[in-house]
């Protein structure tokens, strides 16, 4: 920490355990594990992480406000090695972003629902300047350079799998699957078979559509609302997916 800014510190130390508690509640233990540190950064740098630690602006340090940037940093703890070629980014940076939001609701009682629909607005933002996202799924974003929408189709692929599957599920799932991929390297389709080994095959063949069609990206640009969108795709598991 600056100097100026030593009585953020613990609130900060504070935060780390929240959210490493919740983090591993969920998802067990992180593959790896070497201690973290916090670094303040002056806010005109870059932030950064790895898998000891994070680079923090000073805003993000000084204002409580802003402490959700080290929950998505801490998340990446739990990411596995992307087998993917080119990466699209969805099991690092999607996953990161949704846990982060899980752990805005659970800790900072945040309306989950209602940040999924801002990351709905934000995606569909992204569409109207790079038209490309409407017309591919995302295994092919690292293919046409469009990585950064993982960030925010992640989270409501996610949370799509949340609210249609027993939640314990997802967890199950998710867990399971960074165990298994701890030491070697994971593609899209071992995550959709691991969803399909633990909570069934119509859970597989959903995220088959939400990853690798553009199926979820027309009901976004279709749908007024996350809850609409939820209400087709529950009526699809129930008839066509079965």
């Amino acid at each position: 920490m600056f100097p100026e800014d030593k009585e953020h510190g613990d609130r900060i130390l504070h935060e780390i355990k929240r959210v490493l508690k919740l983090y591993t509640k969920l998802l067990g233990n992180p593959p790896i594990w070497k201690g973290y540190t916090v670094i303040e950064i002056p806010n005109d740098w870059g932030g950064q992480a790895c898998m000891t630690g994070a680079l923090l602006p000073a805003s993000s340090i000084r204002d409580s406000g802003k402490i959700s940037g080290l929950y998505h940093e801490i998340a990446h703890l739990w990411n596995v090695i992307s087998g993917e070629e080119p990466p699209s980014r969805f099991l690092d940076e999607g996953l990161a972003s949704f846990l982060q939001l899980v752990a805005e609701e659970k800790l900072l009682n945040r309306d989950l629902g209602k940040r999924i629909d801002e990351l709905r607005q934000k995606f569909l933002d992204m569409t109207r300047k790079h038209p490309s996202l409407g017309e591919i799924s995302v295994k092919e974003y690292g293919r046409y350079g469009l990585t950064e929408a993982s960030y925010l189709i992640g989270p409501i692929i996610l949370y799509i799998a949340k609210d249609l599957l027993r939640e314990n599920c997802l967890w199950n799932a998710l867990r399971t699957f960074i165990e298994e991929y701890s030491e070697k390297p994971a593609k899209l389709e071992d995550l959709v078979y691991m969803f399909e080994k633990t909570c069934g095959s119509k859970t597989g063949r959903l995220l088959e559509k939400l990853l690798f069609t553009n199926k979820l990206v027309k009901l976004l640009c279709e749908k007024n609302s996350i809850q609409e969108i939820l209400r087709e795709l529950r009526s699809s598991m129930s008839s066509t997916l079965g």
